[in-house]
Order: structure tokens, then C-alpha cells, then sequence
């Protein structure tokens, strides 16, 4: 059985629980559960709400009560866990009590860094912002959606566009409520970024990487685009500029002195 978080919370990684080094041989133990309130594009993990002080964003419309935040980005280091066999606390970090327990989570651990996979996808799922079959008034802004639509499609293994995306988010301008679309935005550095990826194509996933850098003209630019395989330890995208697969380290966005920021995933299932 699938352990699932609950699909209304996503995270960032600023506020996550502590994170496990290798080896670690103690019982892990987390402070209090945070909370988390839904903003305009996405939702993070934030402090507990002042008294008086409004707690939803007014754009999302519906009543969204607060809720104790299960964190996403902890997912890799929970899937290590349940493959070793070790219970987890309620952030879904290992509880390792024995040298024996911390031995079996590094091997489960090891194995999730080192995933070599590429996934099948029908290759209409692709789009191009260049093509911009769509009815954005600005494709080449807008490449967030269209990675989000290309991932969504394999995910679901059922055509979804970017117009679909846009018009699910239901507000206004080209944004992205992430969550109604069942996926979870983390804000973190690429070694974090990375090992997330690891265990979502290990588990079948495709996810979106976050990364910003120079463009070919000099200018300070962020991009998006779908990861879906890595084989010798590349990663393999699909990039909404041109809807084509490359290595990550062709973006031209990353490559010119680039760094990653963050990532969604799709899927909250492990």
C-alpha cells in the first residue's frame, strides 16, 4: 500500500524537517509540526499564523483551514525507510535507533541516488513554446505551464495542455496554483533538488526542475522544464522551449553559470 500525503499540502524546503547524514547512527527526532497557508502561485511552509491576521490567500477562493505539513521534500529519505523496513515520524523522516537500522536506511538510501531510468511517454506529450499551439498572449514566459502540462500528461498517460493548466489554476495571469494540479513545489538547493529526482524516477515519476542562470544575450533568466531519466548519472529532460529532450546540462539557461532552485513533484505517492 502507498503511503500518500495529503494532496492539499506542499512545502518548502526552507522550514523541512532536519535531514539525515549518512551514517547516523541515533534516533531521529523532529520539533512540532508547522503549519502551511496557501499564497498566490503555491504554497509554502510558514509559521503559524498571527492572531487577527488572515490566513488564506483571498485568490484561492475556497476555505483552506491550516493543516499540519507532512514535507514533501522529505519523500526520498521516507521511501528509504519503508524499503529498509524502519518506521517514521510524523514528517516521515526514519526513526533509527541501532547501527543496524542506520546501515539498512544508507544501503535503501544509496540505491535511490544511483537510479538509472529513462520513462516511456507518448511523445505527443510534448509541447513547444516556440510552436505556442496554445492561446497565451505570451508563450515564451509561460514555460513553467508547459512543463507542468508535459508531466501532468505523462503522469496521467492522457494528452493534458498547457491551456488545460492555466484554466485549472482558475486566477488570473499566467500562473500556477501548483496543488490544484496534484503536484507539490520545493524550494531548495540542488543536492536536495537532486535526490528528490533520484526517488521519483525510481518511482516512475516525472518531475519538474527549477533553475535560473544567464541567457545567450547576458541576462539574468529562470527556466523550467520536465526531467524524466537518468542514465550515467545525466539527467535527461524534456525542454519547453523547444519540446525536445536534452541533458539537463544543455539548458541554456543552466549551463551559463546556472544553478538549480528548486523542483515540483507530481506525485506524493511512495
Amino acid at each position: 500500500m502507498s503511503l500518500i500525503i495529503n494532496p492539499n499540502e506542499t512545502q518548502s524546503n526552507e522550514n523541512a524537517a532536519q535531514l539525515p547524514a549518512q551514517n547516523t547512527q541515533f534516533a531521529f527526532d523532529n520539533s512540532k509540526e508547522q503549519n502551511i497557508i496557501p499564497n498566490d502561485t503555491d504554497v509554502r511552509v510558514r509559521k503559524r499564523a498571527p492572531k487577527g491576521a488572515s490566513s488564506i490567500s483571498s485568490r484561492i477562493g475556497a476555505t483552506h483551514p491550516l493543516i499540519a505539513a507532512k514535507n514533501a521534500a522529505n519523500i526520498p529519505y521516507s521511501l528509504a525507510a519503508k524499503r529498509a523496513g524502519l518506521p517514521v515520524n510524523s514528517h516521515g523522516m526514519p526513526k533509527i535507533n541501532n547501527p543496524s537500522d542506520s546501515r539498512a536506511f544508507d544501503s535503501k538510501l544509496s540505491k535511490i541516488k544511483n537510479v538509472s531510468k529513462k520513462l516511456s511517454y507518448n511523445s505527443i506529450y510534448r509541447y513547444s513554446q516556440k510552436d505556442n499551439g496554445c492561446s497565451f498572449e505570451n508563450a515564451e514566459s509561460s514555460c513553467a505551464i508547459y512543463a507542468l502540462a508535459t508531466a501532468i500528461s505523462i503522469r496521467d498517460k492522457s494528452l493534458v495542455t498547457p491551456d488545460r493548466i492555466l484554466l485549472d489554476s482558475s486566477i488570473g495571469g499566467q500562473s500556477i496554483i501548483w496543488n490544484v494540479h496534484g503536484a507539490y513545489k520545493v524550494d531548495c538547493s540542488e543536492p536536495e533538488t537532486f535526490l528528490a529526482i533520484d526517488a521519483q524516477l525510481l518511482l516512475g515519476n516525472p518531475v519538474l526542475i527549477h533553475a535560473n542562470g544567464y541567457s545567450s544575450s547576458g541576462e539574468i533568466r529562470e527556466h523550467w522544464a520536465t526531467v524524466i531519466g537518468k542514465q550515467n548519472g545525466r539527467y535527461t529532460i524534456i525542454d519547453p522551449w523547444d519540446g525536445k529532450e536534452h541533458n539537463l546540462d544543455e539548458m541554456q539557461i543552466y549551463k551559463n553559470n546556472g544553478n538549480v532552485i528548486g523542483y515540483v513533484i507530481v506525485s506524493n505517492k511512495y
